[in-house]
């Protein structure tokens, strides 16, 4: 009996041919990346190591409050909670939405592309950080806060004037043999 792995030939029917393409799915980067924040699953960084530089739609995720969305593919996206509960009970609730895997650590639900907007109401993807407009750069340069309001000193303004008043008064430095021990010419110029 010969085994054709010893012998170096094939039969006929176990050729190996081209691998076959990955089958099509969303890349959620190009669809959804200027609104919402992607990225990488975890096993991204395992099948095409530490410092790849792959673009591989199937292993990106949309964070959420509680999970993330992926694609599940063709036009289909998954979205998967962390936890059981309220949110994954709303999330099987919604319409055109298919509970695919229900257990105590989450669930998983399927839904369209096109209802998407219906399940991020729910999900609360992470969205993804604005660039500064103008006038928040003009009032930066110009030394104000451009992005929201000084929070208010809990501690008001008799604090902060007894705080400074302690730093900037040079009696209140204390004097005598252990302090003299140490040269301190900061003081003296």
């Amino acid at each position: 009996m010969s085994f054709p792995s010893l012998t170096g030939r094939r039969r006929k029917g176990n050729r190996a041919g081209p691998p076959h393409p990955p089958p099509a799915c969303i890349d959620l980067a190009r669809r959804f990346g200027r609104r919402f924040r992607v990225e990488y699953e975890l096993a991204y960084f395992a099948q095409h190591g530490r410092r790849a530089r792959v673009d591989d739609p199937w292993l990106k995720i949309i964070p959420c409050r509680a999970g993330h969305i992926c694609p599940w593919g063709g036009s289909k996206l998954a979205a998967v909670t962390d936890r059981a509960g309220p949110l994954a009970r709303r999330l099987a609730a919604l319409p055109n939405v298919t509970l695919r895997q229900d257990g105590a650590d989450g669930a998983t639900v399927l839904f369209d592309v096109a209802d998407f907007s219906q399940v991020a109401k729910v999900m609360r993807p992470k969205r993804r950080r604005k660039p500064p407009t103008q006038a928040q750069l003009k009032a930066l340069a110009e030394g104000r806060r451009p992005f929201g309001q000084i929070p208010v000193d809990k501690c008001g303004r008799k604090a902060l004037e007894s705080t400074q008043s302690i730093l900037f008064d040079l009696e209140a430095i204390p004097t005598g043999s252990a302090v003299s021990m140490v040269p301190n010419t900061s003081l003296t110029r």
